[in-house]
């Protein structure tokens, strides 16, 4: 059992952390003053986790006040090294920190688009993507050699999105919380971060070491089985509970209350309204895939008209993608991955791609259901060749579907639906 006592001064220390950070944030929603309060929390327990999400301020435009953001945390993080384009030493000093098993340092880094930039700073992102203790990150040196580095720690940062392109394997990782341009009649006070230092210096982090130093990793231990159930109730799992549950973790450790407003922040994030992370390519053609099939209506889409149907969407990157728009070979390259190739259509007169193909890819990768015109029109999914007394479709047929609607008469019927041959020639769909 958790001490009482203890609990209500983190509820304590968390409200005073809530307060302090909306004095200066102009966040979206108490949600997000939540996560940020929670993820400060979370760094003075960091040495009983064995993961640690990245805490990412995300803008599009200047005057958002997320470096603010990232500064409000100074105050309150375990070990605070705030640093902007910061190079080798810092991998060095976190290195360092660690092998004389000090307090794990919370980096705060400003203007992190850059580490992803043209010249780009392939060690300052491996710091960035060591979110898992124990792995050890292989950074090269100036001579040449190899070196192993222990990098494990918290990390809050901010950047804008619009500037250069940010791995979406990376974003996975991180609780992005977005900021928007201040308006002038918002009431954020403006924080003046060399003065706030000489007025409260320490004074906020202090207390919350001195909390954190009664809690033993096996008392988290214990009560993770209690918050994992909770998470999943939810419907945080996988990736989102590895995200979460070191924050949700602490904010145990603060009583019910907090618990529950913590719950709340999680689903609003991970639920409710997440943020639109930035697609891979791939991701995108998948996405914008799922558009075309649900305008045309059509069960078949051969390359050349899939790749036509692509570059005319508005807005989209098809119509100069690699400045020559796409083509059907870039459309293969960019599914190769998802192991969707192109096929024939029943008459073998054309290459192309069933939206058969693309239903389970889109569930896993996109969240997204087979597109609502085409469900009552696709019972995909028996093999033509395995069924007893049925003719191959593709044999016998000499038209083409030309939508959804005239599927149970049209010869051929589409691929992925079993149909059987009358005598007097059309297909009778089979239940």
């Amino acid at each position: 059992m958790i001490n009482q006592k203890l609990r209500l001064k983190g509820r304590e220390l968390f409200e005073e952390r809530l307060k302090f950070g909306k004095r200066y944030v102009r966040y979206p929603t108490d949600h997000e003053a939540i996560a940020h309060a929670l993820m400060d929390g979370h760094t003075h327990l960091i040495r009983c986790s064995n993961t640690s999400p990245r805490f990412f301020f995300t803008a599009t435009q200047g005057h958002s006040g997320k470096s603010t953001a990232t500064q409000v945390s100074w105050f309150f993080v375990q070990n605070p090294i705030l640093v902007q384009a910061a190079e080798a030493g810092l991998i060095r000093k976190v290195n360092e920190i660690i092998q004389l098993e000090q307090p794990l340092p919370t980096i705060l880094y400003d203007e992190a688009q850059e580490v992803y930039g043209p010249k780009g700073n392939y060690t300052i992102a491996a710091l960035f993507s060591s979110y898992t203790r124990g792995i050890p990150k292989t950074i090269t040196g100036e001579d040449g050699k190899s070196v192993d580095y222990e990098l494990f720690c918290p990390v809050i940062m901010n950047g804008m999105t619009t500037k250069y392109d940010i791995p979406a394997n990376f974003l996975e990782r991180c609780i992005e919380t977005q900021l928007f341009k201040i308006l002038p009649n918002e009431p954020v006070e403006d924080l003046d971060f060399s003065e706030l230092m000489e007025d409260i210096g320490n004074s906020h982090r202090e207390p919350r070491a001195d909390w954190a130093a009664n809690f033993s990793k096996q008392e988290i231990k214990d009560n993770r089985p209690t918050i994992t159930e909770h998470l999943e109730k939810h419907g945080i799992r996988t990736r989102d509970m590895q995200l979460w549950r070191p924050l949700v973790e602490y904010a145990f450790l603060c009583g019910d209350d907090t618990f529950e407003t913590a719950m709340a922040a999680a689903k609003h994030y991970v639920l409710d309204e997440p943020i639109m992370k930035k697609l891979s390519d791939n991701e995108k053609l998948l996405d914008d895939i799922w558009e075309v099939f649900n305008e045309t209506k059509e069960p078949f889409l051969n390359s050349n008209a899939l790749a036509t149907g692509l570059r005319e969407i508005v807005d989209a990157q098809w119509n100069n993608y690699r400045h020559n728009g796409l083509t059907p070979n870039n459309i293969a390259t960019l599914l190769r991955p998802y192991g969707i190739h192109s096929d024939k259509n029943v008459t073998s007169t054309k290459r192309g791609y069933y939206v058969s193909q693309f239903v389970d890819t889109w569930k896993r990768v996109l969240g997204k259901d087979i597109p609502t015109s085409s469900k009552d029109n696709n019972n995909n999914i028996e093999d033509m060749d395995s069924i007893d007394g049925m003719d191959r479709i593709c044999e016998d047929g000499v038209g083409q579907v030309t939508s959804y609607s005239d599927c149970s008469t049209a010869e051929p019927a589409p691929r992925g639906r079993v149909y059987k041959k009358l005598k007097d020639g059309n297909w009778e769909l089979v239940p």
